[in-house]
């Protein structure tokens, strides 16, 4: 997936360029570039749903790496 965003960000697509060529898809970078925004939101969402899985498994959770961290800073009222 890194290697096709890599990829991705370096592509000229000649609809940014030609506005009025866009609707047209020349090179299909739009549909590359939507597939790999559904392949990392489903990528996200199993990291997040492991990551709560095992929080609520373990009544002495601790947060041990950034997601943990972070989640942990989303459900936090007080901010």
């Amino acid at each position: 997936m890194l290697d096709k965003w890599f990829l991705l960000n370096g592509v000229i697509n000649i609809g940014d360029w030609i506005p009025w060529l866009d609707f047209l898809a020349l090179q299909g970078y739009v549909n590359k570039m939507k597939e790999l925004h559904r392949n990392f939101d489903k990528f996200h969402n199993f990291v997040l749903d492991d990551q709560k899985a095992k929080k609520e498994a373990d009544k002495n959770f601790l947060p041990r790496d950034m997601v943990d961290v972070l989640l942990q800073q989303a459900e936090d009222l007080n901010l």
